[in-house]
């Protein structure tokens, strides 16, 4: 028999199905993000963002949305009713009395970036599917009846891939 452990005993679940199907927006009441991220800066991306590292993992950047506590209830409505694929979704939020912060993936580029590159345009391919792409999220919305009273290139963003999720919904 090989040296080291040997593990006896019935099967077990690993537990993988539950971590790998999505189970919703995560509300963590009376905590801080500030105790699992620290804040590397600020910027506009669909409106202001905290850009935040995780204090364990240091590569895996986030991005932190702020809402005063008296917007927090409509905010937390839309984010756990608005699941789509085009859509700015959020993975946990965290409450306190006077501020909730939005935790979500950091996206670095809005569609006004791509316009303002200079000389340096998108291909008709990549055109169509940032075209398609937002046609899709905005088609979602329209069937959840909801109106984005203020889409804009700013409001468009984008990760390094070309994946593209509309965001500053709190701003409709």
């Amino acid at each position: 028999m090989p040296a080291g452990k040997l593990v006896t005993g019935s099967l077990k679940s690993l537990g993988l199905p539950q971590v790998l199907v999505p189970q919703g927006l995560l509300l963590r009441d009376n905590e801080s993000p500030w105790d699992t991220f620290r804040k590397a800066f600020t910027c506009d991306l669909a409106g202001t963002v905290i850009i935040a590292v995780h204090r364990l993992r240091p590569s895996h950047v986030v991005a932190i949305r702020l809402y005063a506590a008296k917007d927090s209830d409509r905010m937390l409505h839309l984010f756990r009713n608005l699941q789509h694929g085009n859509i700015l979704m959020v993975k946990e939020c965290y409450r306190t009395k006077d501020t909730m912060y939005a935790h979500m993936r950091d996206y670095p580029l809005t569609l006004e970036h791509i316009v303002w590159c200079g000389n340096v345009y998108p291909t008709h391919q990549q055109l169509s599917l940032i075209i398609g792409q937002i046609l899709d999220g905005l088609s979602y919305l329209n069937s959840a009846g909801f109106e984005h009273r203020s889409l804009s290139c700013s409001n468009i963003l984008l990760d390094l891939v070309g994946n593209i999720r509309i965001g500053a919904l709190e701003f409709s």
